[in-house]
């Protein structure tokens, strides 16, 4: 195996992963919680509470924090999605110890002071609005709530000005007891890294973490979708995406569905950028990828075009995706996908971080780790077959469009006539 696990006692999952030839290590925090596990009045605490845990413990203010972190030369930062959260440090091999002793403090002893939460709270509200400002970042918030209007799937990240407004310190302390307990947190370490000593930091650092199990997430609700949503706003772009229900991320075809996005929209040849692209001049970008989440999944094709050209490349995707559909895929467009796939991963996972970031995603989501041998020879196993499977099972069905663009939904519906 290429890498070690250890579930210690408590819960808590330690996992590293030692790189030869490398004098850094890449540290991260797992915690399987996100955007997904929000009530409607907590939507956007995960990512607030991300805030919060750089904004002072009981022993470190947030400059002590930020003044620790730099004077060990790291790189750190962290990010929440929907299904998780995740605090990370890249630094010197001689330095984990040490970032990890302040990465278990963020964790253990954050205050959610009142007096922090004020300004914070400005700057998530700031971040807020320049995610809607950004319409090719806004146009996923769009389809997100498109395509699971009744399930927190479809919720963004950030939450809204209404919930975010309303968070205070009890409430992030009740938030974080229930969450950001033993059974849901994963460490994961790569680079020059010892499991052991990483074994012993834990049992030290993280023992005042609250004792939890593994959260158990309910049925995703996708009783339906809407097909259609049109958010006007003053752009020189319409953005837009079209996608449809896909595999969710322990399917065992999943890689099938990973080649056919690649064949439909995944690269410079594949036939989405081919036909709106270099034969119509429709669009400077266009691409189509999968996102498979716990118990759910959506494929989404993206293409910015002029406002008055929504209807055509709405029809020309559509087109592709049908004739997919009824004739397969040929044996020259899947070999390219498998290779453009392999190749893909391995340029993607040869730094530290990367490979910790996919270590530590695949802990917190309970899926099978597989080494960069064996998912190559997942790719290359995939047959023609499995791959027309899938695209008569994915674009069989009706998509779901969202669109952001200067135009009101009544325009864009008479243009789609």
């Amino acid at each position: 195996m290429f890498y070690e696990k250890t579930v210690l006692d408590n819960g808590i999952t330690v996992i590293t992963e030692h790189m030869e030839g490398v004098r850094s290590a890449a540290l991260g925090f797992w915690v399987r919680v996100g955007g997904r596990d929000e009530s409607p009045a907590e939507y956007g605490m995960s990512h607030f509470m991300e805030h919060m845990l750089f904004k002072g413990t009981t022993t470190r203010s947030a400059l002590d924090i930020s003044t620790a972190f730099d004077a060990l030369g790291a790189e750190f930062n962290a990010f929440t999605s929907r299904e998780y959260t995740c605090f990370y440090a890249r630094l010197l091999d001689e330095r984990l110890a040490l970032g990890f002793e302040i990465l278990a403090d963020m964790l253990v002893n954050s205050t959610f002071a009142h007096k922090d939460i004020l300004p914070e709270r400005e700057v998530v509200l700031e971040e807020i609005a320049r995610s809607q400002d950004t319409p090719d970042d806004y146009v996923y918030d769009v389809f997100s709530d498109a395509m699971f209007p009744h399930d927190p799937l479809g919720r963004p990240v950030l939450g809204t000005p209404d919930t975010v407004s309303g968070f205070d310190t009890d409430e992030m302390l009740r938030y974080h007891d229930a969450h950001y307990t033993t059974g849901n947190l994963a460490v994961v370490a790569c680079g020059n890294v010892d499991h052991a000593a990483l074994v012993d930091l834990a049992l030290r650092c993280l023992s005042g973490l609250p004792a939890g199990p593994w959260l158990d997430r309910p049925k995703v609700d996708s009783r339906e979708r809407t097909m259609l949503s049109c958010v006007k706003k003053e752009t020189e772009q319409a953005n837009i995406i079209l996608g449809a229900p896909s595999v969710v991320n322990n399917d065992p075809r999943r890689f099938a569905y990973s080649l056919l996005d690649i064949i439909i929209g995944g690269g410079m040849s594949s036939r989405l950028f081919q036909e709106i692209r270099e034969k119509r001049g429709l669009v400077y970008s266009v691409y189509a990828s999968s996102q498979p989440y716990e118990g759910a999944g959506i494929f989404e094709m993206y293409a910015g075009t002029r406002p008055e050209n929504v209807a055509e490349v709405v029809k020309v995707a559509t087109e592709q995706f049908a004739l997919a559909a009824q004739d397969g895929v040929s044996d020259d467009e899947l070999a390219r996908a498998k290779e453009l796939a392999a190749g893909s991963f391995v340029l993607g996972t040869e730094s530290t971080r990367t490979r910790m970031s996919r270590l530590g995603r695949l802990a917190v989501l309970d899926l099978p780790v597989d080494s960069i041998d064996e998912m190559i020879e997942k790719y290359r196993a995939v047959t023609i077959d499995e791959v027309n499977d899938a695209a008569r099972a994915l674009f069989t069905q009706d998509m779901t469009l969202a669109v952001v663009s200067p135009y009101k939904q009544e325009k864009i519906e008479r243009m789609l006539r």
